[in-house]
């Protein structure tokens, strides 16, 4: 099991408090934001850690194999040369494509008006290598600054989309 936990470090209560907003929905609506910023790690960031541009972009400890980290055995011996010529590819995350799938298959989201957590079975990827430094469940867990702006703009998106639909609920006393 792998657990991503998401929080927002904005002001989102001060901000609505202001607009008569009352602190239950205000509570609802923020623990539905954070389902939604779950789903949106789930659905559009996850599958980024599985492409060849990952390594890159996360900043993976580097492979036997790879550039700059050479096998002393050769490369065919590597881990990038063995994965290269059993499953014909070089894609981080993966040999056979087992923990990819494993990952998409379901994810929990559990939220409150504080953080979200993601949990979802990841099979290998959370066993480490016992004389290996490389811990690959924390390098799925890993933001990219670009990932980090896409939730926080999803995040204040649907904020600002729900206080939109509580402030019109809103009924407002005649004070004649």
């Amino acid at each position: 099991m792998l657990a991503l936990r998401v929080k927002y470090s904005g002001m989102p209560a001060l901000i609505a408090r202001g607009k008569g907003v009352a602190r239950r929905e205000l509570r609802n609506l923020l623990t539905d934001a954070y389902i939604h910023i779950g789903r949106t790690w789930h659905r559009d960031i996850r599958p980024k850690h599985f492409t060849n541009r990952a390594s890159a972009v996360y900043h993976y400890a580097a492979r036997q194999g790879e550039a700059g980290n050479p096998d002393p055995h050769g490369f065919k011996s590597s881990y990038t040369g063995r994965k290269l010529h059993i499953a014909k590819h070089t894609r981080p995350r993966e040999m056979t494509g087992q923990s990819r799938m494993q990952t998409a298959a379901r994810a929990m989201i559990a939220a409150t008006s504080k953080s979200a957590r993601v949990t979802m079975n990841v099979g290998n990827l959370s066993w480490p290598h016992p004389s290996g430094r490389i811990n690959m469940a924390a390098e799925l867990r890993r933001l990219s600054t670009d990932d980090q702006t896409t939730l926080s703009r999803e995040f204040d998106r649907f904020l600002a989309g729900g206080l939109r639909k509580l402030r019109s609920r809103v009924v407002r006393k005649n004070t004649v």
